[in-house]
């Protein structure tokens, strides 16, 4: 079965960075919201395209597509039915995505042509490379308690006012995650950490909590992809901290 073609997909680079995942595994949720939500699909609600379609789709194989989807369960963003294994996305990723996003065509613009997603003609003259999904999600629809979280995790801040502007609790954060540690031993996290707060502080830059963390690695990979990431001196000792030894 082929998928249906999707040319462009919105990416909110804060809600992937609050989410800590990349482009691709963005853009995986965006496809399974979609397709789920296709009016004309036979089974409405769910996304149930071949996993092999959508690997092709994506420019992926089908056991790196299947081990991203399997990481987007564990975070809560995708779920899987328990009979069919078809896939539609959670409440966490519609609040976050849809409630507090920028997206803001009217409802009902959503077009659907033989299993092809399109906007209507004016709006896709004002809008010629994206993709937007109408928000059908409003705070009625949410309890208090959920809605009160994404208020207390959506809150953005300067970067001298974020907890990750303090050395040992992001050290302590990053030395959790063995991946990052093994690419990224010896960085010298105090020079990224001023590096953002004076941007923060000269641009007026806020984000939330998850928004500055993913900055932060975003630049630590950036500069070690262009090769000048900033390190400190290794220790002597292998007794030392391996990771961050300032």
């Amino acid at each position: 079965m082929k998928t249906a073609n999707l040319k462009y997909s919105k990416i909110d680079h804060e809600v992937r960075r609050d989410f800590d995942i990349s482009v691709l595994e963005y853009v995986v949720c965006d496809w399974v919201y979609v397709l789920s939500t296709n009016p004309e699909s036979n089974f409405s609600g769910w996304c149930y395209a071949g996993k092999e379609q959508l690997a092709k789709d994506f420019g992926i194989t089908k056991p790196g597509l299947l081990k991203l989807i399997a990481k987007m369960i564990d975070i809560g963003l995708i779920e899987k039915h328990p009979e069919t294994r078809y896939l539609r996305t959670t409440r966490k990723w519609n609040i976050e995505v849809f409630t507090g996003s920028k997206q803001s065509l009217p409802q009902d613009n959503k077009v659907y042509e033989k299993g092809k997603q399109s906007l209507p003609l004016d709006s896709k003259q004002s809008l010629p490379n994206t993709i937007y999904i109408d928000n059908n999600i409003n705070n009625g629809d949410l309890p208090e308690s959920e809605i009160n979280n994404k208020k207390q995790t959506s809150i953005k801040v300067l970067f001298c006012e974020s907890k990750w502007s303090d050395f040992e609790t992001l050290k302590f954060h990053l030395a959790k995650d063995s991946d990052f540690v093994l690419k990224y031993s010896y960085t010298d996290l105090k020079h990224y950490i001023q590096k953002a707060d004076t941007w923060s502080e000269n641009n007026q830059v806020k984000r939330t909590d998850r928004g500055w963390l993913m900055t932060l690695r975003d630049w630590i990979s950036e500069a070690e992809l262009s090769k000048n990431r900033v390190m400190i001196e290794r220790p002597k000792s292998n007794t030392e901290d391996l990771f961050y030894n300032q």
